[in-house]
């Protein structure tokens, strides 16, 4: 009995004692916000994402600006977002506060398809 005991507490000082996962709040790209807009040739949806940048802590206040924006575009937001997804630092919509669309998209697709993916 006291073997299962030591055995449990054991066990869920080790399950309880570590976070898991491995990447640093650095190597992630956090969503603030997304533009859609339609590319130059008019057939692809075009993706803006504004990540923030964190701070450094060298303590250099002359940083450059908070934000980066990557672009991608692609048939469908679906293969745009995927395009995101395939870069070395993934990036986390789940903060995401701003979707701003442009009138030409929605002439060309419908707002259901555009944010459809956004939503998932």
């Amino acid at each position: 009995m006291k073997k299962t005991i030591k055995l449990m507490i054991l066990f869920s000082t080790l399950i309880l004692s570590a976070c898991w996962d491995s990447r640093s709040i650095e190597d992630i790209s956090l969503v603030i916000g997304v533009g859609v807009d339609v590319s130059e040739s008019g057939e692809y949806i075009s993706l803006g994402h504004q990540i923030i940048v964190p701070p450094s802590n060298s303590g250099d206040s002359s940083q450059s600006a908070p934000f980066k924006n990557i672009y991608t575009t692609g048939k469908t937001v679906h293969g745009a977002i995927r395009n995101v997804a395939l870069r070395d630092n993934s990036v986390i919509s789940d903060h995401q506060r701003i979707l701003v669309i442009r009138k030409e998209v929605l002439r060309k697709w419908t707002l259901d398809e555009v944010i459809n993916q956004m939503q998932r």
